[in-house]
């Protein structure tokens, strides 16, 4: 063996341009693989790999509450609902005007075309929706007052800038009958705590109006959270600062796994860092050289 490796020195002794030619092939091909390698920012596959561990990752993978992000808007005292609406249609405008935010859905406001489904839905099913109760009602709304006190609140309704809404329901439902269908729904409302204000989301103090975001992606992918955390944070700094009455917070498992990646990478790179230096220090004690540190720091 050793006969063998002394042919191969006095070799490239003799021809030194082969020596240079196979280390500029490896070099090359180092390069080329170096290039195609691609890292994937999952901060589970810090998780121990066994068999319940694997179990978890994959219920954290399908659980969809994972991946909400809460934005939580309040006004302070002296402020009321509309100042909160306002700030939360701001919020979602921008959104939508944004390609910096990859989101697949926002929820926590009703969107009108549900609420013109609805409508039409108790519209021609509304005999299903009513009882003795509410035909005692309608009995009161067809006395000649009634329907006058109607006419005239349906015309104010009419010419005021809410009429290019109302036109359709009031054309449809003169007697406003269809309202007394609508009222059953508050059964199906999402808790005694909550309620629904312009489409959003209201606290019953009237306080704060909950969205809830849905990324295009799993919070998994590291990198992708991370640019949209710092772009929603952004974005909810600038319209606090325009808003002195409103204020909005972020919140969600999202964001605290965007943190938690963050500070397990610095860690990891103090660590590397201080073991490199620590290697260099007794490396250069020990030979003395620094023109060894080049064969040792190479294959680095």
């Amino acid at each position: 063996m050793s006969t063998f490796l002394l042919h191969i020195s006095k070799f490239f002794q003799r021809h030194t341009w082969w020596s240079w030619l196979i280390i500029a092939c490896i070099l090359t091909l180092s390069l080329t693989l170096a290039s195609r390698m691609k890292f994937k920012e999952d901060i589970n596959q810090l998780i121990p790999k066994s068999e319940q561990s694997l179990i978890t990752q994959e219920v954290l993978k399908t659980v969809d509450f994972t991946d909400k992000i809460i934005i939580n808007i309040g006004v302070e005292e002296g402020g009321n609902e509309d100042k909160l609406v306002a700030f939360a249609e701001n919020f979602l405008e921008k959104l939508q005007d944004s390609t910096a935010f990859e989101i697949k859905k926002v929820q926590g406001k009703v969107a009108e075309e549900d609420m013109l489904q609805t409508y039409d839905f108790i519209y021609e099913h509304l005999p299903l929706f009513l009882n003795e109760r509410d035909y005692k009602t309608i009995e009161k709304k067809l006395h000649q007052d009634s329907i006058a006190q109607i006419v005239k609140s349906s015309y104010k309704s009419l010419i005021s800038p809410a009429g290019l809404i109302t036109k359709q329901y009031i054309i449809k439902d003169p007697l406003q009958l269809t309202s007394l269908g609508l009222k059953k729904l508050k059964r199906l409302q999402v808790g005694d705590d909550f309620d629904l204000y312009k489409g959003f989301l209201l606290t019953n103090n009237r306080k704060n109006i909950l969205l809830f975001i849905s990324p295009k992606f799993k919070t998994s992918n590291s990198a992708k959270s991370e640019i949209l955390s710092e772009n929603l944070y952004t974005l909810v700094n600038e319209l606090n600062e325009n808003s002195p009455d409103v204020e909005a917070n972020l919140l969600g498992s999202m964001l605290y796994a965007v943190a938690n990646a963050k500070q397990i990478k610095q860690d990891i790179q103090y660590t590397i860092s201080f073991a490199l230096v620590l290697l260099l220090v007794i490396l250069i004690s020990f030979y003395k050289k620094y023109i060894y540190l080049l064969f040792y720091l190479s294959p680095l």
